[in-house]
């Protein structure tokens, strides 16, 4: 939809979506976002971005990179990558902090490592920004990005 090559800004996502949604006004939304697909174009990597779908009454999830930090309890904050999330293993944050420069409020982390998905072994643990409200329903929801790509 955008006339350019290379990642799009903020303005240009929320932009996009206020065309598509409209179309998709009987069903249910989420937004799903990747920001560390393999090509390293960090298309929704914008944490800003996770203020605007509930605005409009949208669900999302959206990919984080490893190096956000997340507030894990009153002032302590953590970068993602140092949770101690190894494969296998999970994590939910509800009602957090994110990103300690300029923090945003009240957002739900669904961090998951996997073993491996559909046969192959997982390099990364998924940092997931989301309002779906648990754990499994955020990853079920962020595996169908996989299945559109």
């Amino acid at each position: 939809m955008l006339p350019k090559l290379g990642n799009s800004n903020l303005s240009e996502q929320t932009l996009a979506l206020q065309q598509v949604l409209p179309l998709l006004k009987e069903y249910k939304v989420i937004v799903l976002g990747d920001g560390v697909p393999p090509r390293k174009l960090r298309e929704f990597c914008s944490v800003d971005l996770g203020n605007w779908p509930g605005t409009r009454g949208v669900s999302f999830c959206l990919r984080l990179k490893k190096n956000h930090y997340v507030e894990t309890e009153n002032l302590i904050w953590q970068r993602l990558d140092q949770l101690g999330i190894v494969p296998g293993t999970s994590l939910y944050f509800r009602g957090v902090r994110v990103r300690k420069t300029r923090p945003l409020e009240e957002f739900d982390i669904a961090c998951n490592w996997q073993l491996n998905y559909q046969g192959l072994t997982v390099k990364d643990a998924w940092f997931i920004l989301t309002d779906l409200g648990s754990l499994p329903v955020a990853i079920a929801a962020y595996k169908k990005r996989m299945e559109i790509e």
